[in-house]
């Protein structure tokens, strides 16, 4: 009985190396998933993803793991943050993709929403619609999947300022 509370306090003292602090989100390791795609996926480097979730390489993941997605760097808040900073939110689910769009500093503005199969290298691009936006506004569309998107796993859904020609881009997993 004394080895084993020996044992405890001396297991309890060995450094464990540092987890993140917080998730922006978890992913499930499906079949199919590698490394690359879910990095992608998620606008992050590999081996941010890996330092989260304590992996070492040859990053052996299993169907059904679950990774801590940290939070990039332009997640965080700045001080410094310019005028053109908004938030772009896209989830997708089995029969729509559903976009956010918030913190719009324009004064008025022209959007289109497009998507694609994000394993597509060139083109592939499907309009899934337009909006204007002025100053502060909130915007929340829910678009239907195209026919040649829904056996797509994962779908790069862009935003672009049709004024300014600004893209912005997120990769997401339709289930």
């Amino acid at each position: 009985m004394i080895f084993i509370i020996v044992l405890s306090l001396f297991l309890a003292a060995i450094p464990q190396p540092a987890q993140a602090a917080t998730c922006r989100t978890y992913h499930y390791v499906r079949s199919g998933d590698t490394t690359v795609s879910i990095a992608k996926t998620y606008g992050l480097k590999w081996r941010e993803i890996a330092d989260a979730n304590n992996l070492d390489y040859p990053y052996d993941l299993d169907v059904g793991d679950r990774l801590c997605i940290p939070f990039k760097d332009e997640d965080k808040d700045e001080d410094d943050a310019d005028d053109t900073e908004f938030r772009l939110s896209i989830v997708a689910t089995h029969n729509a993709i559903n976009v956010t769009v918030s913190g719009l500093n324009v004064k008025k503005a022209s959007f289109k929403i497009r998507a694609r199969n994000s394993t597509t290298g060139v083109g592939g691009w499907v309009t899934l619609g337009t909006f204007k936006a002025k100053k502060k506004d909130t915007k929340k569309m829910v678009y239907t999947i195209p026919a040649e998107l829904r056996s797509s796993l994962y779908i790069q859904v862009c935003l672009k300022n049709q004024t300014t020609d600004e893209l912005t881009c997120k990769t997401v997993i339709h289930p």
